[in-house]
């Protein structure tokens, strides 16, 4: 054998990037390939299958059954002795990293492991757990927890059809959790996500727990939990650079808060990345009260009521407070109603109101869900895009959809031109008129991986729409939509057109 196959730091890596049978295959070789191969076969341990084989080290189990639906409860044949504990711990002492659900089944099994278990941390090296749980297996989660956890991922859905008695005891079993958190004395980032109906019941008591562990760096809870009073709650938290929520998810949200958080001026001295839930002119006010403004990197809020002048105003406060900034996300969304006559409510943005943040050089991402339309023209937008060369990300997307935009498909040539660095482009455009498409010297996008249209119409003609973009994509660009089935023609049909185009002109060293 060669020298460099026992050498234990190559051995590890070349485990770690082969199959998973091949590292098996790798066990019967020698010790030392057995040793560092069972530490990188069980560094993760995804779903209750793989979690499934460490506990079979403890013993044969009876009532198993792979149909998850399946409710009959796992067991011991007989009681783990001293001889299977050893063979067991010298496994679970290599997992890393746990992803887990559907443990309902193995309410026996963690009796039994917690009242025998030699040592009080059955997983002592594990540093990230994944948890999602149900209303059943909740209690299940306290086993992992210990001080060496230095990530905590959890989720949960709440029962909400079922009966007060089963819900208190839903409510009893989150809160058993939540009392349990400082066990994880060095937490760096944790993550709590959980349903909206128990977010009133839970969430004070865990803010109450995690704002006193001093490691924390990083704090995402669920969508629209972040109130003023909670905001303050972290506000003297050392390391703490992130405190956001959950991007995209679903909850509730009112104005009944008014956000304006009493923080000392020396408060978030880490802090990076903030996500809020309030009205602009609310959020507008906060940026320009407090010195944590300055500081921040990353921006997302979401924005649920309308206020005709409120986004302009606060994007006029993010482009002077916000002098650090290098990626806004802002998400705003009003009435549903498509009947109401939208430019009377809330004025479209212009060039004029994106002007204060486009002169910032360090904002590389920019993404702006609004209710009513973004207009430009077409000088404008020649305008817009000749001062944003340096963006990576731009997201403007309209809302409601039916409205027809004003930006047109020609008008896609105008980023391809002047953005050479966009890696993701996201606009709302009206693809319905194609007489006009330019045919000739079409520039293509240098750096584009992400075409998003949004909620984009489309007319009958998906051919000629289909020639066009397949001119301006890269290679392994992807197109995307809001699930709209009229333009499933022409993202099925783009990407072969893109790698027809690239094998027909002749670039041997672009990958077809």
């Amino acid at each position: 054998m060669s020298f460099a196959l026992t050498i234990p730091e190559l051995l590890e890596n070349i485990f770690l990037h082969a199959d998973q049978v091949s590292v098996l295959r790798s066990l019967f070789v020698c010790k030392q390939w057995y040793i560092i191969g069972r530490s990188v076969l069980w560094r993760n341990v995804e779903g209750p299958k793989h979690f499934r084989g460490l506990v079979l080290l403890l013993g044969r189990l009876l009532g198993f059954d792979d149909d998850e639906t399946d409710t009959t409860q796992v067991a011991f044949v007989r009681y783990p002795q001293a001889v299977a504990w050893s063979r067991f711990e010298k496994h679970a002492h290599c997992v890393r990293v746990m992803s887990l659900k559907d443990l309902q089944k193995y309410r026996e099994v963690f009796h039994v492991m917690a009242e025998a278990k030699p040592s009080f941390a059955l997983f002592p090296n594990l540093r990230t757990l994944k948890y999602t749980a149900t209303h059943e297996d909740i209690q299940h989660c306290i086993h992992f927890l210990h001080s060496n956890v230095k990530r905590f991922i959890f989720s949960t859905t709440g029962p909400p059809n079922y009966p007060p008695q089963k819900k208190q005891l839903y409510y009893d079993h989150l809160r058993f959790l939540v009392d349990a958190i400082p066990r994880m004395s060095a937490i760096q980032h944790i993550e709590f996500i959980i349903d909206s109906s128990s977010n009133d019941i839970t969430i004070d008591r865990f803010v109450g727990v995690i704002k006193h562990i001093p490691t924390l760096e990083s704090v995402v809870l669920p969508r629209y939990t972040l109130t003023a009073s909670i905001l303050a709650e972290f506000a003297s938290l050392p390391r703490l650079s992130i405190l956001q929520t959950q991007s995209g998810a679903e909850g509730s949200w009112t104005a009944s808060d008014p956000f304006e958080p009493d923080l000392p001026p020396d408060s978030f001295p880490a802090l990076k990345k903030l996500t809020l839930s309030a009205t602009p002119l609310n959020v507008a006010r906060f940026l320009s009260q407090h010195p944590v403004a300055a500081r921040l990197h990353t921006l997302a809020l979401d924005l649920d009521e309308v206020e005709p002048e409120g986004l302009p105003t606060l994007l006029h406060t993010v482009a002077s407070r916000c002098t650090a900034l290098c990626a806004i996300s802002i998400e705003r969304r009003g009435s549903n109603s498509f009947e109401l006559n939208w430019d009377s409510i809330i004025p479209p943005l212009t060039l004029n109101s994106f002007a204060p943040i486009l002169r910032r050089a360090a904002l590389t991402d920019i993404k702006i869900e609004h209710e009513g339309l973004f207009r430009f023209t077409p000088a404008e937008l020649n305008d817009f895009a000749g001062r944003i060369p340096h963006v990576e990300r731009l997201v403007l997307h309209g809302l409601p959809t039916s409205h027809l935009s004003e930006i047109r498909l020609p008008d896609l040539l105008v980023f391809a031109r002047r953005c050479p660095a966009l890696t993701t482009l996201g606009l709302v455009i009206d693809a319905s008129k194609v007489d006009d498409l330019p045919s000739v010297n079409l520039p293509e996008f240098k750096s584009l991986r992400c075409l998003d249209l949004g909620g984009s119409y489309i007319g009958s003609d998906t051919d000629s729409v289909s020639f066009f973009l397949a001119r301006i994509c890269p290679l392994g660009c992807k197109l995307e939509t809001w699930e709209n089935q009229e333009w499933r023609p022409v993202i099925d049909v783009v990407p072969l057109l893109v790698k027809m185009r690239v094998f027909h002109s002749g670039h041997p060293t672009e990958k077809t």
